[in-house]
C-alpha cells in the first residue's frame, strides 16, 4: 500500500487515516506495567508560593487494536474543582520516537515527545502559552511494582521552575472513562473554537484516493461523529470507513483544537492500522479552512494541503501532494454529508 498520503483531517473526520500495516509497534510494551485503574493523590503549587492538594482515579488501556494507550484520568483539586485529562501514548514509527497526545478540560490541549530511559522512567517536556502566560513543563514519572510516581515542574514567563504537581497513584479503584463523563470548562475555551461548530454533527462520507505508484484511483466511504468535549475545549471525532481492497473497516480517533503555539488550529489523530499524523489549519474565509501537513511517510517526506469547503449539511474536500520528486497531484478527494435527525 505505497502511496503519498491522504490527510489526516479528512480522513479521520470520514473515520480513517493512512494505514501502517502489520502489529502494535514493540516499543509499546514499555506501558504494559501502567494499564489497569489507579487511584492517588499529591500536591504541589498552582502557581509559585500557591499550594494545593489533589485526588485522582484513573484507567490506563489499549485502544485500536493495541496500536495505542489511553490514559483518562479525574482529578479533583481542593478549592478548585474538577480536572479530566485524557492522554494517548503512542510510537511514531515514521520519526522514531514515542509520542502523546494531551487533551483536557483545563485547554492544555496538545502534542509532545515522549523519551524513556530505562523502561522505568519516562519524560516529557512542553512550552506553550496558557492561562497564567507562556508555561514551560517538565514531567519525570517513574513506574513501579503497582505504583506510579511522577513530578511535574514548571517555569512562568521563564521565571525558576517550581514544583508544579507531584504525586503517587496506586493500582486499584473503579477506574475512569473520560468518554462517559461530561465535563464543565475548568478555563474558558478559546473563542477559536466557535469556528469549528461546522464540524460537529454525525457524518456520512465517500471519496477516493490516488495510488500514485499506478495512478489508479481507490474508493473509500465511512461514518464518524464528532463533538465538543473536555469543556469544550476540543472537537472530539470518532469514525470508522471502508476502502476497496480492504475487508476490514479502519476505525480512527481525532482531537481537533486551537493551539496558541502554532496560532492556528491542529487536528491531531490515530488510527487502528497505527498511523499517527498532526495537520495545522487556517481560516481562508467564505466557508473554507486550509489544512497543511509535512511528515515522512514510508521513508520519504510528504507535503500536502488540503482545502475544505462548507456547504450547510455537506463538506467537500480536496487535497493535493508532493513527495520528493514531482509536481503536486490531486491525491484525494471526497464529500461528508450531515446525518439529520
Amino acid at each position: 500500500m505505497k502511496r503519498l498520503i491522504a490527510l489526516a483531517l479528512a480522513l479521520t473526520i470520514g473515520g480513517a487515516a493512512v494505514a501502517q500495516m502489520g502489529p502494535p509497534a514493540k516499543q509499546l510494551k514499555v506501558y504494559e506495567p501502567m494499564l489497569g485503574n489507579w487511584e492517588g493523590s499529591g500536591g504541589g503549587n498552582s502557581a509559585p508560593g500557591v499550594p494545593m492538594k489533589w485526588t485522582s482515579k484513573s484507567t490506563m488501556k489499549k485502544i485500536l487494536g493495541g496500536h495505542y494507550i489511553q490514559d483518562d484520568t479525574k482529578i479533583e483539586v481542593e478549592g478548585f474543582g474538577t480536572l479530566v485529562m485524557r492522554s494517548i501514548y503512542g510510537w511514531d514509527a515514521n520519526r522514531k520516537r514515542h509520542f502523546a497526545i494531551n487533551v483536557s478540560n483545563l485547554g492544555s490541549a496538545g502534542e509532545s515527545t515522549v523519551f524513556w530511559v530505562d523502561g522505568k522512567r519516562m519524560i516529557s517536556s512542553h512550552t506553550k502559552r496558557g492561562f497564567q502566560g507562556v508555561e514551560s513543563d517538565r514531567w519525570v514519572t517513574e513506574v513501579g511494582e503497582n505504583k506510579i510516581s511522577f513530578v511535574g515542574t514548571q517555569s512562568l514567563n521563564g521565571d525558576k521552575p517550581f514544583v508544579h504537581v507531584e504525586g503517587t497513584i496506586t493500582r486499584g479503584g473503579d477506574g475512569f472513562d473520560a468518554d462517559t463523563f461530561k465535563a464543565d470548562a475548568a478555563a474558558p475555551p478559546s473563542p477559536h473554537m466557535k469556528r469549528m461548530k461546522p464540524f460537529t454533527g454525525s457524518w456520512t462520507s465517500e471519496g477516493r484516493w490516488m495510488n500514485t505508484e499506478t495512478e489508479t484511483w481507490t474508493k473509500m466511504s465511512g461514518s464518524s461523529t464528532v463533538v465538543p468535549a473536555f469543556g469544550g475545549h476540543v472537537i472530539y471525532s470518532r469514525g470508522k470507513s471502508t476502502m476497496e481492497g480492504m475487508p476490514t473497516p479502519v476505525e480512527g480517533y481525532a482531537y481537533g483544537f486551537w493551539s496558541d503555539e502554532h496560532q492556528a488550529y491542529r487536528w491531531v489523530g490515530v488510527n487502528s492500522m497505527g498511523m499517527y499524523h498532526g495537520s495545522t489549519g487556517y481560516e481562508a474565509g467564505e466557508g473554507r479552512t486550509v489544512w497543511m501537513m509535512n511528515d515522512m511517510f514510508m521513508g520519504k517526506p510528504v507535503v500536502g494541503r488540503l482545502v475544505i469547503e462548507e456547504h450547510g449539511d455537506s463538506l467537500t474536500m480536496v487535497e493535493h501532494s508532493m513527495g520528493p520528486k514531482g509536481a503536486a497531484h490531486v491525491s484525494w478527494e471526497g464529500k461528508m454529508t450531515r446525518v439529520k435527525g
